[in-house]
């Protein structure tokens, strides 16, 4: 897990028709993200004839932080991923373009759930802290930075331990009832497993290079690593020091929630559950940096990504 290089072996590639039904159902799937992006006039149009309005700028700024998002390694890879997985990453990206529109935002989650419930869970977690924090920020900045550490010192302290608690809550859905029960069953039976390969000072770590770029057989990019490590940290120094509301809520908002789930559940390690989060990311960051300059790093980052993976074949 800790090496820097690795090998790729011929008899994994996909034969050519699992290739094309892949990339064809992939583009079906972001079809419609393809095209609000392409034809963003006609849908802000549209989106202000049904009430939701917002300045042209604000929608663009959503739009464009969207679309580089559709880029970025990561959210490249698991996009890719022919599953149900697929099908619910590609709806939860729409919870950012509406995000503050909550009947667009309820509908989502309605379809979502009906989706792929676990999934859902995270998003749902997401929505309902994303707006308690706003709030928070809205009445005091002081109170805001102390109640992230508070929900990431939560999931630290608690960890898996919480599910208990929920298994016992009989007004719950049966079915959240019954996936904390797997979970919790799951991390028993595998608790020296999952301790020794997920450790709490490890697991961000694990999360941050899955939300880049990693694959379930350890396939990394660490020179990505290291260049978006970098950029993260830069970036959240100057939203700090802006003290800009927004983007404190979208940048420090999100990273809290990521650690939180982290923290708490060794088995949500993997940044496929959190990657819906990036336009949130990248929208913060456009505050800051162009869309060109942010366009260049995503799209080298991906180059490095593909170069990485021809040389793990030879």
């Amino acid at each position: 897990a800790l090496s820097l290089w690795a090998t790729i072996s011929a008899s994994c590639s996909d034969g050519l028709i699992q290739i094309i039904i892949r990339w064809i159902s992939t583009l079906i799937i972001l079809s419609p993200i393809f095209l609000i992006i392409i034809f963003r006039r006609g849908f802000i149009k549209f989106a202000n004839i049904f009430t939701l309005k917002l300045s042209n700028k604000e929608w663009n700024l959503r739009i464009d932080s969207l679309g580089i998002s559709m880029i970025f390694p990561g959210a490249i890879y698991y996009l890719g991923v022919l599953s149900v997985e697929q099908l619910h990453l590609a709806l939860a990206l729409y919870i950012f373009l509406f995000w503050g529109f909550w009947l667009p935002i309820l509908g989502l989650l309605a379809i979502l759930f009906s989706v792929d419930f676990g999934n859902s869970i995270v998003v749902l977690a997401f929505v309902l802290i994303m707006i308690l924090f706003t709030i928070i920020r809205r009445l005091n900045r002081t109170l805001y930075f102390l109640g992230l550490l508070s929900l990431i010192s939560f999931g630290l302290i608690f960890d898996y331990q919480l599910l208990n608690i929920i298994t016992t809550l009989d007004f719950l859905p049966d079915k959240l009832i019954g996936m904390s029960i797997a979970i919790v069953d799951n991390y028993t039976i595998h608790q020296s497993e999952l301790v020794t390969k997920y450790s709490i000072v490890w697991r961000p770590v694990v999360t941050f290079m899955t939300f880049i770029f990693m694959t379930p057989a350890g396939i990394k990019v660490p020179l990505i690593y290291i260049i978006i490590g970098l950029y993260t940290l830069i970036l959240s120094f100057k939203i700090v020091k802006s003290k800009d509301s927004n983007k404190e809520i979208f940048w420090f908002g999100p990273m809290a929630i990521i650690l939180f789930f982290t923290f708490l559940l060794p088995t949500y390690v993997n940044a496929k559950y959190y990657i819906f989060m990036l336009p949130f990311f990248v929208y913060a960051a456009l505050g800051y940096y162009s869309r060109k300059s942010i366009f260049i790093l995503f799209s080298f980052s991906t180059f490095l990504v593909f170069l990485s993976l021809i040389m793990y074949r030879l």
